[in-house]
């Protein structure tokens, strides 16, 4: 039975307000990205109601992202259709306080048409993963004009969805691994895993240690296979 009021797509797609995170139906052309529906977990998300968001329905859903982010967006839902992949992007979305707050999103698709893929969402808010990513990554600027000189090796470690992630690290931290800057960001992003296998427990436990006050320090001797392919 249709409920009055409703929208066409709003009865076909209505079972996706039973789901309590954001998630949304789009179909995407060579020239558009169309909103098809955006269930109430997405408007609780950006803390917006469904009624004061018209303007951005069907093709004016472009009009709500960051101008500087709306060309990205199509690219990477373009990209994604031709390599047959998920669609994978972050961006910049207007919220319902009107300001812009980070958004990730995450979608499979599949061919409606020759021209057209309807795409099925997923969203999550990252906006503070992203202020303090950035934030980090000031601090790792001001850092290296006062540590990037010392011969050393200096790293500043954080722990983000239980792994590690590096803040900041000086030419020496490099160094003292084996390997050029550019062998080892392209290596996993989680340093520990950098480390022999066997030795990986060895830095957690100090790890713990340190950063729950148990310890004032920590200290641990591990090894590594270097750029060079030798374990050191």
């Amino acid at each position: 039975m249709e409920k009055k009021g409703r929208t066409e797509a709003e009865i076909e797609f209505e079972a996706l307000d039973e789901i309590p995170s954001g998630v949304g139906v789009f179909d995407v052309t060579d020239a558009a990205i169309t909103m098809k529906y955006l269930n109430d977990g997405f408007y609780r998300m950006i803390g917006a109601r469904r009624e004061d968001r018209t303007r951005f329905f069907n093709e004016g859903t472009i009009n709500s992202v960051y101008p500087d982010d709306r060309k990205e967006i199509l690219a990477e839902a373009l990209r994604s259709m031709q390599e047959h992949r998920v669609f994978d992007c972050r961006f910049r979305n207007l919220d319902g306080r009107g300001k812009y707050i980070w958004i990730g999103i995450r979608a499979s698709h599949k061919p409606v048409d020759e021209k057209t893929e309807r795409f099925y969402a997923s969203y999550y808010d990252v906006d503070q993963y992203v202020n303090e990513r950035d934030e980090l990554t000031a601090y790792g600027k001001r850092l290296d004009s006062i540590l990037g000189s010392i011969p050393g090796g200096v790293a500043v470690f954080y722990e983000m969805n239980s792994e590690i992630r590096l803040a900041y690290s000086n030419a020496g931290f490099y160094s003292l691994h084996h390997g050029s800057r550019e062998y080892w960001s392209k290596q996993s992003p989680n340093p520990v895993e950098w480390l022999a296998p066997e030795d990986r427990h060895l830095f957690w436990d100090e790890f713990r240690k340190a950063s729950s006050g148990e310890k004032e320090q920590g200290n641990v001797v591990y090894r590594v296979i270097g750029e060079d392919g030798k374990m050191h």
